[in-house]
């Protein structure tokens, strides 16, 4: 009898093994099986050098669902696997914030503006590294965007063409622009000084009356609109 209760008590860790198997088995049966993805395509600008790859696949890391980015300096792009339906819009902006721009096949690259659409647009380089008084540049009555760039500075050569374009839709808007040259030109020191100004591209937004309406840091178009639209806004109110 002794051996026979020896042999039940034995015999129950292993049968308890072999049921919680059989429970894994089950629900793993009834788990959805993982999407198949696809494998996408694109372009992407704003890189200065090679040592950009690391931060442009750690951002495209950061969203839900995109894994295996690889991202090429030489070619100018690269791939990634993700979903059947990605969120195109998420992944433009998460690459806008480390200031580089995501196309996808058929997208363009916005160009800047050729000779004959500037013909009549205030367009103005008001400072090439010097250090400038912007109210002798403000025309009264009108929204005016001044944007500080430098050639060396890849996201401002994406974001420039955009603002530009800008004064093609709205007759209100002056566009002066100051070349910072490098960080220890007086339009630099002039800018973290008095403007606190620590990275490029950076806008600043003034209305028809010369307050300034708001500043917007880095490659973000629509926030650039979203601050000039604060003039209708301030309009309406007055």
């Amino acid at each position: 009898m002794n051996g026979s209760l020896l042999d039940t008590v034995s015999e129950a860790p292993r049968a308890l093994t072999v049921a919680v198997a059989a429970l894994a088995v089950s629900a793993a049966l009834l788990l959805p099986a993982p999407a198949t993805g696809a494998t996408y395509e694109f372009k992407l600008y704003g890189m200065d050098c090679e040592a950009c790859e690391p931060k442009a696949v750690e951002l495209f890391e950061g969203v839900d669902g995109i894994v295996n980015p690889v991202v090429s300096f030489a070619e100018s792009g690269g791939t990634f696997e993700g979903p059947d339906a990605i969120n195109r819009d998420a992944l433009k902006q998460a690459l806008a914030t480390g200031g580089y721009e995501l196309l996808f096949p058929g997208e363009k690259l916005i160009l800047p503006l050729t000779e004959e659409e500037r013909k009549g647009l205030d367009i103005q380089i008001v400072s090439v590294g010097e250090k400038v008084d912007l109210e002798k540049y403000m025309p009264e009555g009108r929204i005016t965007i001044v944007d500080y760039y430098a050639d060396w500075c890849k996201p401002c050569k994406i974001l420039t063409p955009k603002i530009e374009r800008l004064l093609l839709e709205d007759e209100r808007l002056v566009l002066r622009k100051i070349d910072l040259v490098d960080w220890k030109s007086d339009a630099s020191k002039q800018a973290t000084k008095d403007f606190q100004i620590s990275g490029l591209p950076f806008v600043r937004v003034f209305g028809p009356d010369g307050a300034l309406l708001g500043e917007v840091k880095g490659n973000y178009i629509d926030k650039v609109r979203a601050v000039i639209a604060r003039a209708d806004a301030k309009g309406e109110k007055s």
